[in-house]
């Protein structure tokens, strides 16, 4: 049996996603967000889980987050159509509640799929939720934009475009973390000479959840 392609998995995976019961989200969203973009992203950008927009467009990044996810791409020559944008959870949780453990396990089955379909070069984790589902104990302020080794994959931990929001002081951060990394990416040596790299301890990987 021939390979599957990169773009009918995704696909796949999305029908999927857009009936989903396996989990009780489903009685509350309006739309599931199953995720956006290229099925040969190099780079996957992986928020919480859907707000009041995106659950209404069932389209990640809409509203004016996706405005200013929009901007900071452009600044940097790219398009949302060239990478992938998505969430851990696929369902907008009630009143934007934290997603609790089991909708977390469940629907992390969907990325973990996405992940393995499309084959990054690195993962763009967006906000301190996110963050803390690689990293248990750490802190964005002092994470963001400094590459994080787990099992071979690469991640790199940014502010999600809604918090600059509500902090516009933030913005300029935001814009030097999407500037350093599409210049790494576009580096034909691609390595991560020069930046931040760290590499979890194998006794701290049992810590995390199994997407990482």
């Amino acid at each position: 049996m021939p390979d599957i392609a990169p773009l009918e998995l995704i696909q796949q995976i999305s029908r999927e996603v857009k009936v989903c019961s396996l989990c009780e989200l489903q009685h509350s969203r309006l739309k599931a967000v199953p995720g956006y973009g290229q099925s040969s992203a190099e780079i996957i950008f992986v928020g919480n889980a859907p707000d009041f927009f995106e659950d209404k467009e069932g389209l990640p990044m809409v509203g004016t987050a996706g405005l200013i996810f929009d901007e900071l791409l452009e600044k940097e020559n790219l398009h949302r159509k060239q990478v992938y944008t998505t969430n851990m959870v696929k369902c907008r949780p009630p009143n934007d509640r934290h997603p609790e453990p089991l909708e977390l396990a469940t629907c992390l089955v969907y990325l973990n799929r996405q992940l393995e379909a499309i084959q990054p070069k690195v993962v763009v984790t967006l906000g301190q939720s996110s963050l803390q589902r690689l990293m248990p104990n750490a802190k964005l302020e002092e994470m963001h934009g400094k590459f994080v080794e787990i099992n071979g994959q690469l991640y790199i931990p940014f502010y999600h475009p809604r918090s600059v929001v509500n902090n516009p002081s933030l913005r300029p951060v935001l814009e030097e973390d999407f500037k350093k990394l599409i210049t790494w990416i576009t580096d034909p040596k691609n390595d991560t000479e020069g930046f931040n790299k760290i590499s979890v301890k194998e006794e701290d990987k049992q810590e995390q959840l199994s997407l990482f």
